[in-house]
This record gives structure tokens, sequence and C-alpha cells, in this order.
């Protein structure tokens, strides 16, 4: 039969494991069995990983905010950020998802799939984590510009909002395969498309136009005994950068769907270990 097979060609070798499962090469096909089943079990768990680094981004936005407002809001500012991510996951639950990755007609926003209706194993909630994860970094990048600054109230339903519609339709437009800006087309923009980075525009800028636009929507007003009022710790803050460089590195290493991890560079650890003397420094 091997010589009738083709076993360089995955799709023969699949069928012909199929329709021949007690064969002499039926090891062979065993060993094939097992050695996808880890690769798709690395991937899972390299995708699981990966979210969770990027989730991390919470934490590091949650000091950073906490060691910048005066000692009697840390309090607040800790719950805004608690909320920052419960908000997130159900606006990104609910509707974000489905608008950004559904199935649709348009290139604009996705129209299925809400809910992770459309899940039916492991890998597809975890993928959902993931995207997830890069949602609530880019709705608690504001989290800094409103502290002390916004009702408890008002801060989740922008998280909702951001990450139910506002959020999704960036993604949707570049990172899905039915965005009029996205790369994974046989016809991208221009010839070209766009191929977003480690979420460099989809995220970060999205999370950065939201932070110039929302304390302009806010009715603030200056306050100038708080002016010299000194923050709860200034090295506390400092602690920021840590969880956004893992953000930087090591997820960064995979595509948007989380499948591809050969084009990370082997920079990580050693720019980790340069630049911690400096958060203590500058």
């Amino acid at each position: 039969m091997s010589d009738t097979v083709d076993f360089s060609d995955a799709d023969a070798f699949t069928a012909y494991c199929v329709a021949n499962p007690l064969d002499a090469s039926g090891a062979v096909c065993a060993v094939k069995t097992t050695v996808e089943g880890v690769i798709e079990g690395l991937d899972t768990f390299f995708l699981l990983f990966a979210g969770a680094l990027v989730f991390m981004m919470q934490a590091g936005f949650a000091m950073l905010c906490a060691g910048s407002v005066r000692q009697k809001n840390v309090k607040n500012i800790m719950l805004k950020n608690l909320l920052d991510a419960c908000g997130g996951a159900l606006g990104f639950y609910t509707l974000g998802y489905g608008f950004s990755y559904g199935a649709s007609n348009n290139a604009f926003i996705g129209t299925s799939d809400f809910a992770i209706t459309d899940a039916s194993s492991g890998p597809d909630y975890i993928g959902f984590f993931f995207q997830f994860a890069f949602a609530a970094t880019a709705a608690t990048i504001v989290a800094g510009t409103v502290a002390e600054r916004c009702k408890m109230t008002a801060y989740l339903c922008y998280s909702f909002f951001l990450t139910a519609f506002v959020y999704p339709v960036v993604v949707h437009s570049i990172w899905s395969s039915d965005g009029f800006l996205t790369a994974f087309t046989d016809e991208p923009f221009r010839g070209v498309g766009m191929i977003d980075f480690a979420g460099s525009g989809v995220v970060h800028m999205t999370g950065g136009a939201t932070l110039l636009w929302l304390p302009l929507s806010l009715d603030l007003v200056e306050d100038d005994s708080t002016t010299k009022t000194a923050t709860s710790s200034k090295l506390l803050s400092r602690f920021q950068p840590i969880p956004s460089l893992f953000k930087f590195s090591v997820p960064s290493s995979c595509g948007s769907d989380g499948t591809d991890s050969t084009q990370g560079p082997p920079w990580p650890l050693p720019t980790l270990i340069l630049l911690l003397p400096l958060l203590f420094v500058l």
C-alpha cells in the first residue's frame, strides 16, 4: 500500500489511516495521530498561556493607577480596574466577539456567533479568552486618564460599550478575513492590506484614541488644592512596564488567531533583564 499512497500528502495519509486502521502500517497511523494530538495540545496551551500574559496587563495598569492617585482613592481605582475586566467580559462575550469574528456579508461588522454560540471545543473557548484579553487591554488603557474623575457606573458603561461595539468594529476590519482592511484575503486592501503586529494599531491605537476623547467628554473641574498632593506610591506605579514587556514579547509571537508562533524574535528575556533597573532609576 505504501507504493500507492503518498505519505507526504497529509490528506492522503489521513484517508489511508481511516480506510485501513488494522493494516500493517497501523502503527505509523497511530504515531501520526499521537503526534497530531501533542501538537494540538501544545498549541492550545500556548494560546492559553499567551492570553494569561496579556490579561496580566490588567494587573499592570492597576498598579500604575494605584501608585499614581491619592491614597484615599486607591480602593476606588482598584475596583474600577476590576469592573473594567468584568464589564469588558460581558460586552465582548455577548456582542463583541460576534461583531469581531462572526461571519457576515459586509466588511464592517460580524453578524453571527454572539455569545460564542458556534464554539464547540476547548480550543474555541480558549481562542475566545485570548481575544477577550486583548479587548480588556484596550479598555483598561483609559483607566489612568479618568482616575479620580469618573463615577463607577459611567466607567462600567464605557467598558461595556468599548468591548461590545467600538473595539470589535476595528478588529473585524483588520483581523477578520471579512474586513475591508485585512491582509488575510485573496484581494487585500490596495493589494497589501493591514498587518497589525502585536495589536499596535487594533488594541493600542483604539485605546489611545479613546483615551484622548473620553476626558474631553467629561465635565472636569480643576482643583488647585490637590495639585501638590503626594501620590500613593511612586515605586508601585513603576511595576506596570513588567507585564507590558511580557505582553509584547510572548503573545505577540503568534498571530491574531494564536496559531503562528514562528515569527517571534528571541529578545524578550535579555530585554527584560536590561530594562528592569530602569524602572527604579527613571
